[in-house]
């Protein structure tokens, strides 16, 4: 009997000074230095920012074309980005016998990128621009405000913060397809991504 009342007693001061170790451990202040050494090891805002300026859609002879897309992106991880971008497109047909065309479209949109490796990335664009639709009861065309994703793959190399490189897109709406075609590819320089 007195052996278990031993065991008892024991055992609750063992769990009172593992309490009080504990309470203790929680309750102590954190060093100025501690508390600098944390805020050293968390990147800076402008650290996680990214961008890229994309030149593509290039075509010469009876058509001529091209695109420019900046985007500006925020590294949510290491490998994952989301960002905000725009796109202008410019498109002269020169006709024999006929009036020129030309027009111009401007248009802006979100997207999520994801590195598959160093080098290659996959995005997925959501992008609005008012475009040129082809309405068959007037039987011309019409502006209308277009949404259509367009699924890229990248290329990008270089230096740690400054690459080079391609990226080739789908374009996965009917309506932005007579406008940027099936396939779209840009050329461009890109930032810390």
């Amino acid at each position: 009997m007195k052996f278990n009342k031993l065991i008892k007693f024991t055992l609750i001061i063992a769990l009172f000074t593992i309490l009080a170790e504990s309470v203790d451990a929680q309750s102590r202040r954190r060093s100025k230095k501690e508390v600098e050494e944390e805020r050293v090891d968390q990147p800076k805002f402008t650290d996680k920012l990214f961008g890229d300026v994309l030149l593509g859609n290039i075509s010469f002879g009876t058509l001529f074309q091209f695109s420019i897309k900046p985007e500006v992106g925020y590294k949510v991880i290491d490998r994952l980005g989301v960002g905000i971008n725009c796109v202008y497109n410019y498109a002269e047909l020169n006709q024999v016998g006929a009036d020129d065309l030309t027009a111009s479209t401007f248009g802006y949109g979100l997207f999520l990128r994801g590195k598959i490796s160093d080098f290659v990335y996959l995005q997925v664009d959501g992008t609005r621009a008012k475009l040129d639709a082809y309405d068959s009861n007037i039987g011309g065309y019409v502006q209308q405000n277009v949404t259509f994703p367009t699924i890229s793959l990248g290329y990008f190399s270089g230096s740690e913060k400054w690459k080079y490189g391609f990226q080739l897109g789908y374009v996965a709406n009917e309506i932005a397809q007579d406008t940027y075609g099936v396939l779209t590819y840009w050329f461009g320089i890109q930032y810390n991504f």
